[in-house]
């Protein structure tokens, strides 16, 4: 099941200080995103004839190089070195990325590029496109959570069955897919086809706000990406680096004041790549791209901090797992687990192997909306946090069996025995990120069994 918060997203306001003001930044708000929306649904595709009948989805790097991202600056005409309203207005509208975007972070692209106009300093207004990928991203607090809307699903066990706490069903936060478009200045988080936009696509007519970029769409259908948040590199104020590179915690700053006042003083989302070396390439990328922003020559306009949650996740599996304790970790991987019957899909879990145990875990969030760990908002200094519930754990000695799926290159099945003879031994049907994942694990977990059997 899907669930969506109870509010509205109103982020064009701003605080109110008469009703007079409140009318007019309605009005203006409402003008400005018509202006968008109707430009994107008369919008001719203007990039090269050859790419006109490519797919869409399966190019989205030539598409955004060619049609998304403006290559040339529109020229700007001054008046004795005065440029009009009007002209800011046009040459903003061409040199934007042709991107929707929600109200409050156009009025932040517009502010910052009324800014590059009038003040005529830098060599190039537009913006220059940088990359993009799909990835697997959670929200973490309010702010976050209004722009990224979170994907809750009934909490599930290590068999399969729905999780009830004093008779109360728990709901987990599962990742949400988004194409990730990164520019020099910003960070563009766009919509992808997921269970979430699927479900909020099939109550509406036609291509409304957020929606993904159509399956079928060609180039010449000239479509534009939605994008639930913007964030510019110089409000990314931290990068946390999970326990194994098995993700990546984004911390921004709020780009208003109205933002920062009425909702969190931070937005956080969790990437989970479940890869170390897709990890390392993200953040060199994403660090790369703040740290030019933020230096201005030689003058430094921002500090962009890099920490690991190491402590905070060896701190939160001692919670998990006591009395008994954590030991040496000897593999750590963020990967799913799936049922050989039934159609329950699969969901995400971390397995974890010590020098004496190996346990399946839940791993939640703070601030991701996961019950029974839903955190007040009143603490984003711990939003991204993990926490973990054990699903399932046995002793080294008591794995009979580690292999490899047949059918699936990224499948693993660890055969469990019973510790009594009138228990059955069961199967750990997991999923790693990749084929090279599921090799790990499964040396891993044999290492393991050798160093306890000796």
């Amino acid at each position: 099941t899907v669930t969506f918060p109870g509010y509205i997203w109103d982020d064009g306001l701003s605080v109110q200080s008469s009703m007079c003001e409140s009318r007019m930044t309605q009005m203006n708000t409402f003008l400005q995103d018509d202006k968008y929306s109707q430009a994107e649904k008369t919008f001719v595709y203007d990039g090269p004839e050859g790419y006109k009948h490519l797919s869409v989805p399966v190019n989205l790097d030539t598409y955004c190089r060619c049609f998304v991202f403006p290559t040339s600056d529109p020229e700007i005409r001054s008046v004795f070195g005065k440029v009009s309203d009007e002209e800011i207005e046009r040459a903003s509208f061409e040199a934007s990325p042709r991107i929707q975007l929600r109200p409050l972070d156009r009025q932040v692209l517009d502010a910052s590029l009324r800014d590059l106009i009038t003040e005529m300093k830098a060599p190039s207004i537009r913006e220059n496109y940088q990359r993009v990928g799909r990835h697997n991203v959670l929200a973490c607090g309010k702010s976050a959570c209004r722009r990224l809307h979170p994907y809750k699903k009934s909490r599930l066990g290590f068999h399969g069955e729905t999780v009830f706490t004093e008779g109360k069903l728990q709901r987990a936060c599962e990742s949400r897919t988004l194409v990730l478009i990164t520019s020099d200045r910003a960070l563009y988080m766009v919509a992808d086809t997921d269970p979430v936009t699927t479900h909020q696509q099939s109550k509406q007519k036609g291509r409304k706000f957020p929606a993904p970029i159509p399956l079928g769409a060609l180039f010449q259908n000239a479509v534009w990406p939605h994008a639930v948040a913007r964030h510019p590199w110089v409000n990314l104020k931290k990068i946390t680096i999970g326990f194994g590179f098995q993700r990546l915690a984004l911390h921004f700053s709020p780009s208003t004041d109205y933002e920062r006042a009425v909702l969190d003083n931070e937005l956080t989302y969790v990437l989970t790549t479940a890869n170390k070396l897709r990890t390392i390439e993200l953040l060199q990328h994403f660090q790369g791209l703040a740290k030019d922003v933020m230096s201005i020559g030689q003058v430094q306009v921002g500090h962009l901090a890099i920490e690991n949650d190491d402590k905070q996740v060896l701190d939160a599996l001692s919670e998990a797992v006591a009395p008994d304790s954590v030991g040496v970790v000897l593999h750590y991987s963020i990967l799913e687990q799936r049922w050989k019957r039934g159609d329950r899909g699969t969901v995400r879990r971390v397995c974890v192997v010590t020098d004496t145990n190996i346990y399946l875990l839940d791993e939640d969030y703070e601030g991701d909306g996961s019950e029974p760990f839903v955190l007040s908002s009143t603490d984003p200094g711990k939003f991204g946090n993990v926490r973990y519930r054990v699903v399932d754990a046995a002793q080294l000695s008591q794995i009979d069996s580690v292999q490899a799926a047949t059918a699936d290159p990224k499948g693993v099945t660890v055969v469990i025995r019973p510790l009594s003879v009138l228990q059955r031994m069961h199967n750990w049907r997991l999923v790693s990120g990749d084929a090279d994942g599921a090799e790990k694990l499964v040396e891993d977990v044999r290492k393991a069994m050798k160093m306890a059997a000796m």
